[in-house]
């Protein structure tokens, strides 16, 4: 997979920030709307992290729509040795709904937002990425498979074939004669 552009100038907005263009979540349209809504109701709750080029490694969505939002950006530099706490001076968990809310809604839209780009999956599994500790060889088999219909499309018309079905073989179904009336 090619690499994505080096950042020589610092990174002080919100537009600085690159999406990554492998990511492999492509997310859905009712993520969108929840992930919308929570940012407007609540603010951002958590992080994105980018890497040193301001590529964002996770919350490609969650940056979209901050930066459609116009919601500012404030960068918090590490090397990956601290976990990075935003701390939210005005809420508060034991006596305000809305911390609960946020919480709840953080974890649905992770769950209603996500929607694995397979062949993203595959070329970063064949790239040598080791996935191993997130999927079990079983669950990457259901994913990587070809998904399979029946012969035909499900719209079609089908006549139908031959039968050694003769009238009067069955009973009468309700009333319904041969000729198809009552």
């Amino acid at each position: 997979m090619p690499k994505h552009r080096t950042r020589t100038s610092p990174i002080r907005s919100v537009a600085d920030l690159v999406t990554d263009p492998h990511n492999a979540n492509r997310g859905t349209a009712r993520g969108r709307e929840a992930l919308e809504r929570s940012l407007r109701e609540y603010g951002p709750g958590r992080a994105v992290p980018i890497d040193r080029h301001g590529c964002i490694i996770a919350g490609n969505k969650t940056y979209q729509e901050a930066r459609r939002l116009n919601i500012p950006l404030r960068v918090v530099k590490t090397n990956g040795r601290h976990l990075i706490a935003v701390q939210r001076e005005e809420l508060d968990l034991a006596n305000d709904p809305r911390a609960r809310a946020l919480a709840v809604a953080d974890n649905r839209v992770g769950e209603l937002d996500l929607e694995w780009d397979v062949e993203i999956l595959k070329q970063l599994h064949d790239d040598g990425l080791d996935l191993s500790a997130l999927w079990t060889s079983d669950e990457f088999a259901a994913l990587f498979a070809e998904e399979s219909r029946g012969l035909t499309d499900e719209n079609a018309v089908v006549e139908p074939g031959p039968t050694d079905i003769a009238r009067g073989d069955y009973p009468d179904a309700g009333g319904i004669s041969d000729s198809g009336s009552p």
